[in-house]
C-alpha cells in the first residue's frame, strides 16, 4: 500500500509538471506569435506605402531603413528562438575548447566601441589573463549581448565598463552601466523569456526579450552563472573610482589557467 502511494504521489506530480510544461508552451506560442507580428506590421504598412508613393525619394530612403531593421529583428527573433527550444529540449552541443578570455574580452570590446561612441558613452576595459574551458562563439555571443544591452539601456553621456578578475577557482567577468536601475524583486524576471520591465518601453527598443534568457542558459552549459549582480543608486565604480548609480552583470566562469605574473 506504501508503495503505490508513494507511486500515485510520483504520478500526480509528474502530471502538475507536465501541466505546468503545457502552459509554458501556450505562453511561449502566444508571446512569440505576438513578437513576430509586430516587425511584420511595420514592413507591411511600407511596403503598401512604397506601392502608393514610390517616386518619392524621402520616402524610398525611409522605407528601406525600416524594412531593413525591421528583417534583422526578426532574424534574430527566429534564431534566439530556434536556439532556445533547442537548450530546452536537447543536451545542446558545445565545442569547448580552452579560451583565452583575456583577448575574447578585447575582440568584443572593440565590436562595441563604436556603438558606444554613437550615444556618447565613456567605454573602459581592464581585464587580466585566465583561461576558461568553454564554447568560444557561445562565450562571444554572452558577452556582446551583455553589452549590447549596456549601450542599449544607458544614459546618453554614460559609461560602460568590462572586466573580469579571478577568485580562486572561477573568473568573474563583470560589465557595469549607467543605466536606470533594476528592483531588487525584479532580478530574476529579467531572465525570463520576452519579460520586459517597462509596459511602454516598446519591443523595438528592447530587443527581442530572449536575449538574457538565451545568454543565462548558455552560461549554465558551460558550467557558469549568469546574473545581475547589482543594481543601486550609488553602488557602483564608474572605472574612474567615482561611485555612482548603475547596473552590473556577472558572468562566472570555472577557471582552467591564471598567471598572474603576465
Amino acid at each position: 500500500i506504501t508503495a503505490l502511494e508513494n507511486e500515485k504521489l510520483r504520478l500526480e506530480e509528474a502530471v502538475q509538471r507536465l501541466r505546468e510544461l503545457e502552459q509554458q508552451q501556450k505562453s511561449f506560442i502566444g508571446n512569440i506569435s505576438h513578437e513576430l507580428k509586430t516587425p511584420l506590421t511595420s514592413i507591411q504598412a511600407y511596403a503598401d506605402l512604397l506601392d502608393m508613393y514610390g517616386d518619392d525619394p524621402e520616402l524610398v530612403r525611409e522605407a528601406r531603413e525600416s524594412i531593413s531593421k525591421e528583417t534583422k529583428r526578426l532574424y534574430e527573433l527566429v534564431e534566439d528562438s530556434l536556439r532556445l527550444s533547442v537548450l530546452d529540449k536537447y543536451d545542446f552541443e558545445l565545442h569547448t575548447q580552452a579560451v583565452e578570455l583575456h583577448s575574447l574580452l578585447e575582440d568584443a570590446g572593440s565590436r562595441i566601441r563604436g556603438k558606444a561612441a554613437a550615444r556618447r558613452l565613456n567605454f573602459s576595459i581592464d581585464t587580466v589573463l585566465a583561461k576558461v574551458w568553454g564554447d568560444p562563439k557561445h562565450l562571444m555571443h554572452i558577452v556582446l549581448n551583455l553589452l549590447d544591452n549596456a549601450v542599449k539601456y544607458n544614459r546618453e553621456g554614460g559609461w560602460i565598463t568590462l572586466s573580469n578578475r579571478v577568485e580562486q577557482d572561477t573568473v568573474i567577468v563583470c560589465i557595469r552601466n549607467s543605466g536606470p536601475w533594476i528592483p531588487r524583486e525584479q532580478w530574476d524576471m529579467i531572465f525570463e523569456p520576452f519579460a520586459t520591465l517597462s509596459r511602454d518601453r516598446s519591443r523595438q527598443d528592447s530587443g527581442t526579450g530572449l536575449g538574457l534568457p538565451l545568454a543565462r542558459r548558455l552560461a549554465e552549459r558551460m558550467g557558469g552563472e549568469l546574473q545581475l549582480t547589482a543594481s543601486d543608486h550609488s553602488s557602483l565604480e564608474n572605472g574612474n573610482g567615482h561611485t555612482v548609480s548603475g547596473n552590473e552583470f556577472s558572468l562566472r566562469l570555472p577557471l582552467l589557467v591564471h598567471d598572474s605574473s603576465l
